[in-house]
């Protein structure tokens, strides 16, 4: 799609995707969705409306703060992932958030779960209703693979950082709905898998209509969306597989374009983190946490960029007037960019790979490498105050095997901090590594009164009960 196509159809929502490349400055814009009318969209010409309403959909439900609906989001799938992860840690006086934080969570009442978990599933439901509209009035246009690829993004996050029986129902007519069997795990990151590969040939495929840029950008798009699933689904040889250098390169980006203009386009992580300070940087979070906040703290002249933070003004503390509170500034402005998937990504997913086939030197390397790439460091807006790029010291090699892990884990929870990552990744590390829960997820005495509850994902909240097809007993949110 142009970006003069999507500059008439909405206003909504900036998606910009940047591949050094190919036109590192160009962004695509869109203009509000809320404003077009029924036949607006309806046949061929309401497509870029549709996708435009997909991306909204979307960027909202990962990183915003209000819904379409004018509903406030009190949690996104950025910020539900860093509190039950080690990411985030409650600095308010809220209970419902406090009870994610604290692994505690209470499905029957719990609205902020609710929100986060209905901007989701819209987020989903859009991008299948505007997949089936591309099918039918224009089947080879690139528009379908990003519709696609959102759409397989939107079941990644769900099968990550959901409990696993996510139901995906579909709306036949007007408040008539076709519900359908909750998804297993396994079986959500399948049918993501499915999209991202049919989003992979139409790509590829060259009797695709649209810009050329817009092909490239959405091949690129599609082979992370399909390793992130492969690697979710404990197919590492697989994820590794067509995704060097050459198919997605290391500092190509594809993220969401926050805006100061409305509240529905403001970055909603820097809404609960640095405007209203909700949410603060941990340090060690219950016992098994990483160091985010004393090794990103920017006091200290040698932090690390990647999780910088800084501690709140004034009084320092958060909302709750008692905790002391590090702000991250990853999304340290109501218009900063949120990443969704970028070649680092794939660069990590690469090393994971090589350290699941017996190659831990390989893996070794590619960190490394990324770790010394001043092109990505400048991409990051990782600057001294010279405005010279801030690349890392190399990590020396790990002595054990556990050790390897431990290392190739913490690399990917400091270069994806706060993009939705972590969740999946602690999970993962149970399922597919066979550590215990307590011995990765925060544990033990709470910051606040009590003690950290088991649970290692999210529910499905007490409304989707009302689906016939849906099986309460198999949502269990101990079972990573």
């Amino acid at each position: 799609m142009t970006k003069s196509a999507y500059t008439r159809t909405a206003r909504a929502a900036l998606l910009a995707v940047i591949a050094v490349a190919c036109s590192p400055d160009r962004i695509l814009q869109v203009e509000d969705i809320d404003v077009a009318l029924p036949p607006a969209v309806q046949g061929v010409e309401a497509l870029p409306s549709l996708l435009a309403g997909v991306i909204g959909d979307f960027g909202t439900a990962y990183n915003g703060g209000v819904q379409s609906t004018g509903l406030g989001l009190d949690l996104n799938q950025v910020t539900l992932a860093g509190l039950i992860s080690d990411e985030l840690l409650n600095t308010e006086t809220f209970p419902t958030r406090i009870e994610v934080d604290q692994r505690q969570q209470q499905y029957q009442s719990n609205g902020s779960l609710r929100d986060a978990y209905y901007a989701i599933q819209q987020a989903r439901a859009a991008a299948d209703r505007t997949s089936d509209a591309y099918r039918e009035f224009a089947p080879a246009e690139i528009g379908l693979a990003e519709a696609l690829n959102l759409g397989a993004l939107s079941l990644i996050l769900m099968g990550e950082n959901y409990c696993g029986a996510v139901p995906i129902s579909r709306e036949v007519s007007p408040g008539v709905f076709e519900y359908g069997a909750a998804l297993t795990t396994t079986q959500i990151f399948e049918l993501a898998l499915r999209k991202a590969d049919s989003a992979l040939a139409i790509g590829l495929n060259t009797a695709t209509t649209g810009s050329a840029a817009n092909k490239t950008t959405q091949t690129r798009l599609a082979r992370i969306v399909r390793a992130r699933a492969l690697l979710d689904l404990d197919r590492p040889a697989e994820a590794g597989a067509n995704l060097g250098e050459a198919e997605v390169p290391t500092t190509f980006q594809y993220f969401f374009k926050h805006s100061e203009v409305t509240g529905r386009q403001n970055n909603g992580t820097w809404l609960t983190t640095a405007s209203v300070a909700r949410f603060g940087v941990p340090d060690r979070e219950g016992t098994n946490g990483l160091p985010f906040r004393s090794e990103g703290d920017v006091a200290n002249a040698n932090n690390d960029p990647r999780v910088a933070n800084v501690r709140r003004s004034g009084a320092g503390v958060g909302f709750d007037g008692i905790t002391p509170q590090w702000i991250q500034t990853k999304h340290g402005k109501r218009d900063s960019l949120a990443i969704i998937a970028d070649g680092v990504e794939a660069r990590l997913i690469e090393a994971e790979a090589e350290l699941r086939g017996g190659d831990y030197p390989a893996a070794l390397l590619i960190l490394n490498d990324l770790r010394a790439n001043a092109a990505l460091a400048r991409l990051r807006g990782y600057v001294d105050a010279n405005q010279q790029p801030r690349t890392l010291p190399a990590l020396l090699p790990a002595a054990t095997p556990a050790a390897q892990q431990d290392q190739l884990f913490k690399e990917r929870a400091y270069w994806l901090y706060l993009t939705s990552h972590r969740l999946g990744d602690l999970r993962r590390l149970v399922r597919q590594y066979s550590r215990g829960a307590e011995t990765v997820f925060p544990t033990g005495a709470y910051h606040k009164p009590g003690t950290y509850g088991a649970d290692v994902n999210s529910p499905i909240p007490q409304a989707e009960d009302n689906n016939p097809e849906f099986d309460r007993a198999a949502c269990v949110v101990t079972q990573a």
